[in-house]
C-alpha cells in the first residue's frame, strides 16, 4: 500500500470513535428536527380547517384607509366612528356599503353583516327603539333595530349601519377589509389581523421553533467541528512520519492537506449517514415507548419533504464545519518542511499537566493536562444551552401545563377548546370558599405575530393566577384588557393603546384598549386579558359559556363548605301548552372529592318538584325532570341561581314552524301552521303585508314576501291568532332549516347512537348544502340536495363515547341549523371513572390542549436531553482520547512498571473531575450568556411566548450533575480502552515502532509519582 493511500484509507479505533461521535450529534439534530417539526405540523393540522379568508387593517384616518384600499383587489372601506351612548359608555360604530358588503359576504363566506335602510342596527336591543347616539361630530337621534344575522364579524355591541350614518357622526378612523388570496399561506398579514387567526397562529409558531433548530445546529456543528479537529490532530500525529516522507518525495503542502479534507470529509459523511439512521430510529421509538406506556402524544414523527430540506441545510452546516476544523487541525503540520515535522511533534507532545493555579493548587492534574479543558467547555456548553432552554421553557409553561389547581371542562372533550361550560359553574365553587375563574382561550393575531388571548374576569384571573397589576387599572369596560409585561416587551404596546384582534375558530373582528400591564409567573405574563364577552365574540362559545375553569388549589383538597352538587344549566322549551308537563334538563356536576346526594327544587311558576340526585366524585350528569304546567301566561322556570322565561299557552294556540329570522326579497318562504303540540291546522289565514293565503291539508303555506324591510305575519284560525315578524333583506341567503333526533336518547358507553336529521327546504327553488354534523369535538359532513318544500333526511353514525352530557350541532354554511344534547350512560364504576377526565389536577386549559396538539411534553423534552447527552457524551470521549493519546507513553511506562489498571484508571478519573469542575462552571456561564443574548434579541419567542433563561436550583443541579457524568463517563470510556491494551504495545504506539517504520517517537513529561 503507497503511503498516500495509507494516509487517506487506513482508520483506528479513535476515527471510528470520531464517526460515533458524528453519528450521535447528527442523531440528536435529525431528532430534534423531526420532534419540532411533528409538532409544528401536529397542531397546523389540527388548524387547517380554520383558513382566513380575509383580513381587516385599522387606520386611524379614513382617507389613508381609501388610499391603501384602491391599491388592493376586493378590499372594502368600512368607516368606523367612537359613539357615546346614553349610559356614558363607549362604543363603535361601522359603516357597511350595503351592496359591496354583500358581495364581499357572497365571495368569502364572512358574514360582515347588513346595514338597515335607516338608523342603526345592535345586537343589545331585542325590540326597535329610538336613541341618542354622540359621535366626534354630532349628536344623532336613530332608530335602532335588532341585530337579526345569526353571526357577524362585528361584536354585538357595536351599531351597524349605512355610511352615510357613520359620516354624519363623525369617523375616527376606518377598517380596509379585503380578501386573502392564498389562505394558507404561511406568513400572516404583518399589519392588520386575519378573520380566522387559529392556522396563521400556528404556521407562525411552527416557524419559531424552525428558528429553535437553526440555533440548535449551529450548536451542533461546534460539536462536529470540535471532534473532527480533535481526531484530526491526533491522526496528523500519528502520521507524521508519513507526511514526512510524501513531502520529502516531492509532494506538495497543498496535495497532502487536500488527503486529510478528504479524510475529515469522509468520516463527516459516513457520521451523518449513521446519524440520520439512529436519529429517526430513536425519535420512532421514543413515542412508540411512549404510546406502549401509555402517556398520550398524538405525534406522526416522519420524515417530510419539508423535514428533508431542513435537514439539508442542517446536514450542510455540520459537513462544512467538520471539514473546516479538519483543515485547521492538519494545517500546521503540513505548512512546515519535512526535517521540522519531528521538532515540532516532539514540542506538540510535551505534556503540559500542573495546575491551573500553581503547584499547590488542589487543581494539579497527574496524567492529563489542561489543554483539555478548552474542547471540554465547548460541548459542555452546547449540552448546558440544550439543558438551559428545555429547562427554561418547562419554567415558563409551569403555571399553564403543571399549575397547582383545577381545571373543569367538559367531559369527552378532546381539548379544552373544544369544551364549553356554563360560566355559572364557578359559582358552586366560589360558594364553597374556592376560587374560580371560568376563561375562554382565544390564539389570535397582532401584526404578524402570535397572541395568547384570555377571556376572563380580571380580578377572577389574578385570584388563581398569582398575577399582580403593576400600572394602570381593572378593566372596568368589555372593550378593555390588560396585557402582561412580556407580552407588552413582544408586541411594543403599552397603556392606552387600541388593539385589533381576529377571531379564533369563528371569523371575528374587535377593538380593545389596553388599560393595565400586570405581572404574572412563567407564560402567564405573555397573554393578553379580554373580558368574556370579547372572547365568546372571538371564539365558538356562545354568551354565558366558557371552555373551561381554573381554581386556585385542587378541588380534592378543599373542604366543601356548601353542596358539593352544582347546577351548570338548565334547557327546557320556551312554550308548552297548559295542563302538561314541561321538560326540564338540569346539567349537574359533583365538584367535591367524595360521592354526594342533592335535592333539586324546580319551580315553575307557584309549582315545585323535587328531584334528589346522587352523584360519585366529579361526576356531571344530565337528568330530566317533568314539571307540571297549568296556568297560562308568562312563567319563570328556576332551578338553583339559573332562570328561564317559558310562556304557558293553550294547548290549541297557534305557532309557525320553520320561519326563517331573514329572508330575501319576492321569495316565497314555505311554513307550517301548527298548533304548540304539533298539529297541523288547515285553513289558517295568513296575512303578509297586503296579501293573503291559506294554510294547506297538512298547515302548510307559502309567505309571498316583497320588497327588502321588517314584514309583519299574522296568523288567524278559529279565536286564535298569532303575530311574527320576519326580516327581508337581499343579503339574506337561503337556508334549510332541521330537526336533529338522537337514537337511543341516553345511549350507554358500549353503544354508538344515530343521529337522525331531517332536513327541510322552505323555499322556492331548490338548494344544495354540505351539512356538519359536530359531536364531542369530531366532524361529519354531507351534501344534500332538497326541491322546494320538501325534506330529506339524513344519518350519522356516532362514535362511542365517555359518560357524561354530550352536544350535537348541525351547521350548514357556517349557519347553525340544529342542536341537540344527549347523556351517554354507564355503571357507577365507569361513570365516576370517565367523568374525572372534566377535571385534570395539577393542569390548566392550554395545558392539555398542548398536551393533545404536541403529545405529552415530557416526551419531547426527554427525546431532546437523551440526545443532547449522548452527543454530548460522544464529543467529550474525542476530547479525552485526543488528550490520553498524548500520554499513552506515559501509560506504557507506569504500566510496564507494575501499575494496574485500576490504578491508572482512578488517576485519570481524578484529572477528569478537576477538569470538569472547573469547564462545567465556564460551560454554564457562557451557556447563560449565551441563551440570555438569544433572548434579548427575540429568538427565543416560541407561539408568542417570550423564554426568559433561567438557572433555577432544579436547573443548576441538573446542569452540574449532568457536566460531571458527561465528563467522568466519557473518561470512562476513553481510558478502559487505553489500559486493556498491553505496555508494549503502548510504547510501541507512541514511538511510532508499528505504524511508522521505526520512526523515533516524541518525548513526554513524566509525573514523579502515580499515587496509590
Amino acid at each position: 500500500m503507497s503511503a498516500r493511500s495509507g494516509l487517506l484509507g487506513r482508520w483506528s479505533r479513535r476515527e471510528k470513535l470520531a464517526v460515533l461521535v458524528i453519528a450521535l450529534t447528527v442523531a440528536f439534530l435529525t431528532g430534534t428536527t423531526l420532534v419540532l417539526s411533528a409538532a409544528g405540523n401536529q397542531t397546523t393540522a389540527i388548524a387547517t380547517e380554520y383558513t382566513a379568508n380575509g383580513t381587516a387593517t385599522y387606520y386611524e384616518s379614513p382617507q389613508e384607509a381609501r388610499e391603501r384600499a384602491a391599491t388592493q383587489q376586493r378590499a372594502i372601506v368600512v368607516p368606523v366612528a367612537n359613539i357615546t351612548q346614553p349610559d356614558g359608555s363607549q362604543t363603535l360604530a361601522v359603516g357597511l356599503p350595503n351592496q359591496r358588503s354583500g358581495a364581499f359576504q357572497q365571495t368569502t363566506g364572512i358574514p360582515l353583516g347588513t346595514p338597515p335602510a335607516t338608523g342603526v342596527a345592535s345586537g343589545t336591543v331585542h325590540n326597535q327603539t329610538v336613541q341618542q347616539l354622540q359621535g366626534r361630530d354630532a349628536t344623532v337621534t336613530v332608530s335602532v333595530t335588532p341585530r337579526t344575522e345569526q353571526s357577524s364579524v362585528f361584536p354585538s355591541q357595536w351599531y351597524v349601519a349605512n355610511t352615510s350614518t357613520v359620516s354624519s357622526l363623525g369617523p375616527t378612523g376606518a377598517f380596509v377589509i379585503s380578501a386573502t388570496h392564498s389562505p394558507s399561506q404561511a406568513a400572516g398579514p404583518q399589519q392588520g389581523v386575519p378573520f380566522q387567526s387559529v392556522l396563521l397562529f400556528f404556521v407562525q409558531g411552527a416557524q419559531s421553533l424552525v428558528t429553535l433548530l437553526t440555533i440548535t445546529s449551529i450548536g451542533g456543528g461546534i460539536l462536529t467541528g470540535v471532534t473532527v479537529f480533535s481526531v484530526t490532530r491526533m491522526s496528523v500525529r500519528d502520521r507524521l512520519p508519513t507526511i514526512r516522507i510524501l513531502r520529502s518525495t516531492g509532494a506538495s503542502p497543498r496535495a497532502v492537506l487536500r488527503i486529510f479534507v478528504v479524510r475529515a470529509g469522509t468520516m463527516t459523511g459516513v457520521g451523518l449517514c449513521l446519524g440520520y439512521a439512529f436519529g429517526v430510529i430513536l425519535t420512532n421509538t421514543a413515542v412508540n415507548v411512549a404510546v406502549f406506556a401509555g402517556l398520550p402524544t398524538s405525534l406522526n414523527v416522519r420524515v417530510t419533504a419539508a423535514v428533508a430540506r431542513q435537514l439539508a441545510i442542517v446536514y450542510s452546516c455540520i459537513g462544512g464545519l467538520s471539514v473546516l476544523s479538519g483543515v485547521l487541525a492538519a494545517l500546521p503540520a503540513v505548512r512546515r518542511p519535512p526535517a521540522q515535522l519531528q521538532q515540532t511533534v516532539a514540542r506538540t507532545q510535551v505534556g503540559e499537566s500542573g495546575s491551573l493555579l500553581g503547584d499547590s493548587s488542589l487543581l494539579q492534574l497527574r496524567l492529563l493536562d489542561w489543554r483539555a479543558l478548552a474542547p471540554s467547555m465547548a460541548t459542555l456548553a452546547v449540552f448546558a444551552t440544550v439543558v438551559i432552554l428545555v429547562g427554561s421553557l418547562a419554567g415558563m409553561l409551569a403555571p399553564l401545563l403543571m399549575g397547582t389547581g383545577s381545571t373543569l371542562t367538559e367531559p369527552g372533550a378532546v381539548h379544552p377548546v373544544a369544551s364549553s361550560l356554563p360560566a355559572q359553574s364557578a359559582d358552586t365553587l366560589r360558594e364553597n370558599g374556592i376560587a374560580a375563574s371560568p376563561e375562554t382561550l382565544v390564539f389570535s393575531m397582532h401584526d404578524g405575530q402570535p397572541v395568547v388571548v384570555r377571556g376572563a374576569n380580571y380580578s377572577a384571573f389574578a385570584a388563581v393566577s398569582d398575577a399582580e397589576l403593576t400600572q394602570g387599572h381593572p378593566p372596568r369596560q368589555p372593550a378593555q384588557a390588560v396585557i402582561g409585561a412580556d407580552l407588552a416587551k413582544t408586541l411594543g404596546l403599552s397603556i392606552g393603546d387600541q388593539v385589533t384582534l381576529g377571531g379564533s375558530t369563528d371569523p371575528g373582528i374587535t377593538r380593545v384598549q389596553i388599560v393595565g400591564i400586570y405581572s404574572a409567573p412563567g407564560a402567564v405574563d405573555d397573554q393578553l386579558i379580554v373580558s368574556l364577552p370579547v372572547a365568546q365574540h372571538l371564539s365558538t362559545k356562545r354568551p354565558g359559556s366558557v371552555q373551561f375553569i381554573r381554581t386556585k388549589k385542587p378541588v380534592d383538597d378543599l373542604a366543601m363548605k356548601g353542596p358539593a352538587i352544582g347546577v351548570l344549566g338548565i334547557t327546557a322549551p320556551e312554550q308548552v301548552a297548559s295542563n302538561t308537563s314541561l321538560p326540564v334538563g338540569i346539567r349537574v356536576q359533583n365538584f367535591g372529592p367524595k360521592p354526594a346526594t342533592r335535592t333539586l327544587q324546580v319551580r315553575l311558576g307557584n309549582r315545585t318538584v323535587t328531584e334528589t340526585v346522587r352523584l360519585n366524585a366529579s361526576e356531571q350528569q344530565t337528568v330530566t325532570v317533568d314539571v307540571p304546567a297549568s296556568v297560562r301566561g308568562n312563567q319563570t322556570l328556576r332551578v338553583a341561581s339559573h332562570m328561564q322565561p317559558v310562556r304557558v299557552r293553550s294547548p290549541q294556540a297557534l305557532q309557525l314552524r320553520g320561519v326563517p329570522s331573514e329572508a330575501p326579497p319576492q321569495s316565497t318562504p314555505r311554513v307550517q301552521v301548527q298548533t304548540i303540540q304539533g298539529t297541523p291546522v288547515e285553513n289558517a289565514t295568513v296575512r303578509v303585508g297586503t296579501d293573503t293565503v291559506t294554510s294547506g291539508p297538512n298547515g302548510t303555506v307559502q309567505l309571498p314576501l316583497g320588497a327588502a324591510g321588517r314584514t309583519q305575519i299574522q296568523v288567524e284560525y278559529q279565536n286564535r291568532s298569532l303575530t311574527k315578524s320576519i326580516r327581508v333583506t337581499p343579503n339574506s341567503q337561503r337556508q334549510l332549516t332541521a330537526r336533529l333526533q338522537l337514537s337511543p336518547p341516553q345511549p350507554s358507553i358500549v353503544t354508538r347512537p344515530t343521529a337522525t336529521l331531517v332536513v327541510r327546504n322552505p323555499w322556492n327553488q331548490t338548494l344544495s348544502r354540505t351539512i356538519q354534523l359536530t359531536a364531542s369535538g369530531q366532524s361529519r359532513t354531507r351534501t344534500v340536495t332538497v326541491a322546494p318544500g320538501n325534506q330529506t333526511t339524513v344519518t350519522f353514525q356516532l362514535s362511542r363515547q365517555s359518560p357524561g352530557s354530550h352536544m350535537l350541532r348541525a351547521t350548514a354554511a357556517g349557519q347553525e341549523l340544529a342542536t341537540a344534547n344527549y347523556t351517554v350512560t354507564g355503571s357507577d364504576r365507569l361513570v365516576a371513572a370517565a367523568a374525572s377526565s372534566g377535571q385534570q389536577t395539577g393542569s390548566t386549559g392550554i395545558g392539555r390542549a398542548v398536551s393533545t396538539a404536541f403529545g405529552n411534553l415530557n416526551i419531547l423534552f426527554g427525546v431532546l436531553i437523551v440526545l443532547a447527552g449522548l452527543m454530548t457524551i460522544g464529543s467529550a470521549a474525542a476530547t479525552f482520547a485526543q488528550a490520553i493519546h498524548a500520554r499513552q507513553r506515559t501509560l506504557g511506562v507506569y504500566r510496564a512498571t507494575g501499575a494496574p489498571p485500576r490504578r491508572l484508571l482512578r488517576l485519570v478519573l481524578g484529572d477528569a473531575f478537576k477538569i470538569a469542575s472547573v469547564a462545567v462552571v465556564g460551560a454554564t456561564v457562557l451557556a447563560f450568556l449565551a441563551t440570555r443574548l438569544l433572548a434579548m434579541t427575540g429568538y427565543l419567542t416560541i407561539y408568542g411566548i417570550r423564554i426568559v433563561p433561567t438557572l433555577s436550583a432544579l436547573t443548576l443541579a441538573g446542569l452540574t450533575i449532568g457536566g460531571f457524568a458527561v465528563m467522568l463517563v466519557s473518561a470512562f470510556l476513553v481510558t478502559s480502552m487505553f489500559i486493556r491494551t498491553s505496555p508494549v504495545n503502548l510504547l510501541q504506539s507512541s514511538s511510532g515502532q508499528s505504524q511508522h517504520h521505526g520512526e523515533q517517537g516524541e518525548t513526554e513529561s513524566m509525573p514523579g509519582d502515580i499515587g496509590d
